[in-house]
C-alpha cells in the first residue's frame, strides 16, 4: 500500500505526514480490520504540531515502527529539536540524531 500524505489544514501548506500502514483482522471471521502505521515522515517545519503529532502517532505505531523527523538535528529549527525531545521524553522515548540531519524515534 502506498504511504498516505496527510496535509492538516493548521499547518503550511509546504508541511506533511507520510504514513506507511499495515491492515490487520481484529478477528477471525469479524469482518473488521485496522490499520496500524508502520513508519512516519513528519516534516512540518513547525514545532508545536510536530510534538502533536508525535504523541499522536507514537502510540498508533506497531512495535519496532519508525518516526522520520525531517529537519530533527538542523540548526536552522532548534525549537523543534528542544520540544521534540520534551516530549519523548514524557514518552519515555529517545530521538536519534542521524547524520543527514534529520531525527529517528523506534517504537520499542
Amino acid at each position: 500500500m502506498p504511504p498516505t500524505v496527510y496535509e492538516p489544514s493548521t499547518t503550511p501548506p509546504s508541511s506533511t505526514i507520510s504514513v506507511s500502514a499495515t491492515s490487520y483482522a481484529l478477528g477471525a471471521n469479524s469482518g473488521h480490520r485496522i490499520c496500524a502505521p508502520e513508519d512516519l515522515n513528519i516534516d512540518m517545519n513547525i514545532a508545536e504540531p510536530e510534538v502533536y503529532a508525535l504523541a499522536y502517532f507514537r502510540e498508533l505505531l506497531t512495535p519496532g515502527g519508525i518516526i522520520i523527523f525531517d529537519d530533527y538535528a538542523s540548526m536552522a529549527h532548534v525549537a523543534q529539536k528542544r520540544a521534540l525531545d520534551a516530549m519523548a521524553a514524557k514518552l519515555d522515548a529517545a530521538i536519534l540524531a542521524l547524520p543527514t540531519g534529520q531525527g529517528m524515534l523506534i517504537k520499542a
